[in-house]
């Protein structure tokens, strides 16, 4: 669909990758589409290369093109404790709580709510707290009550890492 709507503009390619965690991160996502490195403690500029997620590029649209300030973003509400996921466009200032309502609310009695990602996002006490502009998820998973334990050494997170790396490599 983009590769249609930017067919005419030839400073614009689109290129269509394949989901696939940590793709999205902007060093990964430089070295996939134009086969550059960013250098260690460099900058994407550093690779001639600038990159702009969807939601800041809209923002940035609007202001130049409706004099619009950042008032509403996409945002991605998922997990298994959640009764029905989806994405949807969010006024900044709405409370975490009226959107898990707004999505038949939650399942179950021991859950987590974090805003953000997976891995990184930030678990949250209480639920009436406001979308921000940097929103972007709202994940109501089941707890984890696993603990922490030190590393055995067993070469796992190498293996992953090693593949992960080699299949960055390849074109598409």
């Amino acid at each position: 669909m983009l590769q249609e709507k930017t067919k005419g503009y030839e400073n614009i390619e689109v290129m269509a990758a394949r989901t696939k965690y940590p793709q999205g991160a902007e060093k990964m996502l430089i070295k996939k589409v134009l086969g550059r490195s960013v250098p260690r403690g460099g900058l994407p500029a550093d690779a001639g290369a600038v990159v702009s997620n969807v939601s800041s590029s809209k923002a940035i649209a609007d202001a130049i093109r409706l004099g619009m300030p950042p008032v509403e973003r996409v945002v991605c509400v998922t997990g298994e404790r959640v009764r029905s996921p989806g994405n949807f466009i969010v006024k900044v200032g709405t409370s975490v709580q009226e959107i898990l309502d707004f999505c038949g609310g939650i399942v179950g009695d021991d859950v987590t709510v974090k805003l953000g990602g997976p891995m990184m996002g930030i678990p949250q006490t209480e639920l009436d707290v406001p979308v921000i502009k940097a929103t972007n998820g709202i994940i109501a998973c089941e707890t984890d009550h696993t603990t922490a334990v030190e590393c055995i050494k067993c070469g796992r997170c190498a293996d992953v890492y090693r593949n992960f790396a080699i299949d960055a490599d390849k074109p598409r």
